[in-house]
């Protein structure tokens, strides 16, 4: 009887073995068809795969292919769909932050240049006013205040993109002296 046992147990255990190595995808992401995988089962995780968050599941794709959810149920199953679909939202999320880390690196640049150009077009100014003010004091292109104004905004701009602090706050701290011949050191 446990000769049995042994031998029924050590085909359940070569089953799964042959199982997973079945299940390994053809490709390094886990997402992809896994080798042997019926068109059917794959048809339907991609389906499920690509439903919006909110109306995902098994029973949707069921009712997609006109088919007996109990089908699908088992294709899910053996086939892990949920560890494929976790993998799958875990890459689109790194994708999109990459993206987004991408976008901010583009827009950081960005403010950089526009400041960097608001600050040599204040300048600029500043000299045509000073050059203006030499020879005609009642023409001025633009009020010194304005300049200033103007190239202000182009530092502030080019601090907040490089992500520096508006302002800087000392902060002093006063510490306790400890007498340390109290102590029976």
């Amino acid at each position: 009887m446990a000769k049995a046992r042994a031998i029924k147990l050590k085909k359940c255990v070569e089953r799964d073995e042959d199982l997973e190595a079945k299940r390994k995808p053809y490709g390094y992401r886990v997402w992809d068809r896994m080798k042997d995988e019926p068109a059917k089962s794959w048809h339907g995780f991609v389906k499920y795969r690509d439903m919006s968050e909110e109306g995902r599941s098994i029973a949707a794709v069921a009712a997609l292919n006109k088919t007996n959810i109990a089908v699908y149920l088992k294709l899910a199953t053996e086939w892990r769909w949920a560890d494929r679909l976790r993998a799958w939202d875990a890459e689109l999320h790194r994708v999109m932050l990459v993206r987004a880390k991408e976008a901010r690196k583009k827009a950081e640049k960005n403010q950089i240049a526009l400041a960097h150009r608001m600050q040599k077009l204040g300048a600029s100014e500043l000299e045509k006013v000073a050059e203006m003010a030499a020879k005609n004091p009642a023409a001025p292109i633009m009020k010194p205040t304005e300049i200033l104004s103007f190239i202000q905004q182009g530092v502030d701009m080019e601090r907040q993109a490089l992500g520096q602090p508006d302002e800087v706050i000392q902060v002093k701290e006063e510490r306790e002296q400890v007498d340390f011949e109290k102590f029976d050191l």
